[in-house]
Formats: structure tokens, C-alpha cells, sequence
């Protein structure tokens, strides 16, 4: 995962698990430095970081409080599967990506796992963030369940 920011630009490693709406992010930086753990429901959600845990009533108004960015985590669930989310109107959609809630979502490669068509490089930009994902590792599982392990 890549991220620049408008002041800053950084890179680094994404373990996300999901079932249904619980979510355990799990980020950190090259040879594992500014490690955070983002974990939580639709109702809840948690950010762990080496300065505590901080709380909030969902992941986009945490990351802004805590980072100075928003990133828009309940969007990205659709986002990494190469779909708009169903929840927000999006515009422009093809094959190659759309335009969602602000953001372009442009898709650079696809590769197959499992039967499925997914993303394997996806760019997803903001006026002030863009953001760049190549997604590797798929584990596709439906029956699934998290246990959030304590940070």
C-alpha cells in the first residue's frame, strides 16, 4: 500500500481480514515500523497505535482525528473487490474503475483467484490523498469469523 498525502508519502504492508461488518486492519511500515491495528463493527471502532487506543463511531472519523487524513475504510470493503459500494451513488463505471463519494477509483490489473475477477493494482485518488493498492494473498472464505486479538 502506498499513501501521499499532500505533506507526506508513505509506504507499507496491509493485513485485512472481514466478516460480514467486523473488520481487524492491520498496518505497518516497511520492516514492520508504525505499526497500527484498526478493528471494530459498523457500531464501533478502534485504533490502535504505539501512543494507545482511541476510539469512535467509525473508522473515517477516527483516521482523521488520529492521521490528519480520511480514508473512507467502509468503501474500500467494496473497493478492493473492484465494485462501487452499494451504499453511495457512484458515476462513471466501467471495467476500469468509477468515481465514488469524491474519489476516483481507477483498477490497473486484474487477476483471477478462485473463479473470481479481482483487483490486483488498484489506484484510488481524492483531492488531497491518493492512495494505491496492489492486493496479493486473496483468501476467499464464506463462512468466516474474527476474533480480534487484544493489540
Amino acid at each position: 500500500m502506498g499513501i501521499r498525502h499532500e505533506k507526506s508519502s508513505n509506504t507499507g504492508y496491509i493485513n485485512w481480514q472481514q466478516c460480514r461488518e467486523k473488520f481487524d486492519i492491520r498496518l505497518s511500515g516497511p520492516l514492520g515500523q508504525g505499526a497500527a491495528h484498526l478493528y471494530g463493527s459498523s457500531q464501533q471502532v478502534s485504533l490502535h497505535t504505539k501512543n494507545g487506543t482511541q476510539t469512535a463511531t467509525n473508522a473515517e472519523q477516527l483516521l482523521e482525528q488520529q492521521l490528519g487524513w480520511s480514508l473512507p475504510v467502509s468503501q474500500l470493503l467494496y473497493w478492493i473487490r473492484g465494485i462501487p459500494s452499494p451504499h453511495q451513488h457512484s458515476q462513471q463505471h466501467n471495467q476500469n474503475g468509477f468515481i465514488q463519494n469524491g474519489w476516483k477509483v481507477h483498477y490497473k490489473q486484474w487477476q483471477t483467484i478462485n473463479g473470481y475477477r479481482l483487483p490486483k493494482k488498484a489506484v484510488a485518488t481524492h483531492p488531497q490523498l491518493k492512495v494505491t493498492l496492489l492486493l496479493k494473498n486473496w483468501k476467499l472464505n464464506t463462512e468466516c469469523s474474527i476474533e480480534i486479538a487484544n493489540p
